[in-house]
């Protein structure tokens, strides 16, 4: 028999034409586990993952991991695969099912899932979801670069390692990707969005998260974002004046705006607001420069507290990075990307901090699944050591039993030859 080299860690179940995608376990104790969940099922080494389609085993390791491995012909000799050393992320377009289809059912829409296979690029680089007469096309390898002028796709959702170049995404204003986490036998989906100078929040649920009619994925952040700019709509800049006798109506108006800027905590819309003031206190005299230099001074005072309250909060947001304050960290990148949305972008120095905590909590995580896999292999062991603590007194009972029979025949035996049993 050959030997398989190969070790495939991502299979699908029962068919080899299935988008039910599964993770072999690398830990020899975990493949046990798994063996019995699945004893019913069948493993396949499925199309959709570039795959040969044949039937695959699960190979305990010892001295590599446990993995899938294929089913030799009746001659010994393995299937001719391409897949050859393949992680757990090579199934990661077949998750996108699995993690979407019950949220989007539940909000009314029908998808249909799309897993193009194009001759540049390996299979499931591309995932199409259409949405009643709208698609979500999810870019899941960089080697596919995304067609951002596609009429058709109603949003475009980017995998790892897919980039976007700046005036891309300062054009759109956002974009929005998609990663991948193992827990256990499975890959969990996370959504992000993607601000300019900002980088990438992950910290909402798929739950938080809807489909519009016009087959818009909208995000926290999207929402967050959309609100900032309606209230920026509804709160014009005045324009320089071109004639002295218009100059008390407009330093009024503008002297007004910026009150209400303030009240309304628009910081974005004060600075704007009080730059365009200073250009015309050249332009008053009077009562109208009175008025507006004592707005210009309010909305002084106000911003540099929120300039003061952005220090502060990326000052925290350092320090709990750098003393690993995992709740800590959680807590302030909201607070801080909320401040970001309704003032001046991040500048780089402070969009770096925000990098450092975006791989700060993807560590996290990992190593909460690291910890939450070790907590339940202690509970396991526990109770197999509780189980053998059990057993023994039943096991030692029965040799006791086969001990007293065992006995019985070698007294029968020795009577029968000394003649005191007749044969």
């Amino acid at each position: 028999m050959g030997v398989d080299n190969r070790q495939i860690q991502t299979a699908v179940l029962e068919d080899p034409e299935s988008d039910d995608p599964v993770v072999c376990p690398t830990d020899a104790d975990e493949l046990d586990e798994f063996r019995e969940d699945f004893s019913e099922t069948t493993f396949w080494c499925g199309v959709l993952l570039g795959g040969c389609g044949g039937q695959l085993l699960t190979r305990r390791g010892n001295v590599r991991v446990s993995h899938f491995a294929h089913f030799p012909d009746p001659d010994g000799l393995l299937p001719e695969c391409g897949r050859r050393s393949r992680d757990v992320a090579s199934a990661d377009h077949l998750y996108v099912r699995t993690a979407t289809q019950a949220w989007l059912r539940g909000q009314g829409h029908t998808p249909r899932y799309r897993y193009i296979d194009q001759d540049d690029a390996p299979v499931g680089s591309l995932v199409e979801i259409e949405l009643d007469g709208h698609t979500l096309l999810l870019h899941m390898d960089p080697i596919t670069p995304p067609d951002w002028d596609a009429t058709e796709a109603g949003d475009i959702i980017l995998g790892p390692g897919v980039p976007i170049d700046h005036r891309t995404l300062a054009r759109r204003g956002y974009v929005h990707r998609v990663k991948f986490v193992s827990e256990g036998n499975q890959r969990v989906m996370m959504l992000g969005t993607e601000l300019p100078h900002v980088g990438t929040d992950w910290d909402f649920e798929l739950a938080d998260c809807t489909v519009d009619e016009h087959g818009r994925l909208i995000t926290p952040v999207v929402t967050c974002l959309e609100a900032t700019r309606a209230a920026k709509a509804q709160t014009p800049v005045p324009q320089p004046r071109t004639e002295k006798t218009e100059g008390p109506v407009q330093i009024g108006a503008l002297t007004r705006l910026i009150y209400h800027a303030v009240h309304k905590q628009e910081t974005d819309a004060a600075r704007q607001l009080r730059d365009t003031a200073r250009l015309q206190l050249p332009r008053c005299e009077g009562q109208a420069l009175e008025h507006l230099q004592r707005a210009i001074d309010h909305a002084n005072d106000w911003i540099h507290q929120q300039d003061r309250a952005r220090r502060r909060l990326f000052n925290r947001l350092d320090e709990a990075i750098r003393y690993g304050h995992d709740r800590n960290v959680s807590t302030l990148i909201p607070q801080v990307r909320k401040h970001l949305l309704g003032d001046a972008a991040a500048t780089p120095q402070e969009a770096a901090t925000l990098q450092a905590a975006d791989a700060f909590l993807e560590e996290a995580l990992r190593r909460a699944a690291r910890e939450r896999r070790a907590a339940k292999e202690l509970r396991a062991a526990e109770a197999r050591t509780q189980e053998a603590r059990q057993a023994q007194p039943r096991r030692s009972a029965e040799r006791a039993e086969r001990q007293r029979v065992r006995s019985g025949g070698r007294v029968a035996r020795q009577r029968l030859r000394s003649g005191k049993i007749s044969p």
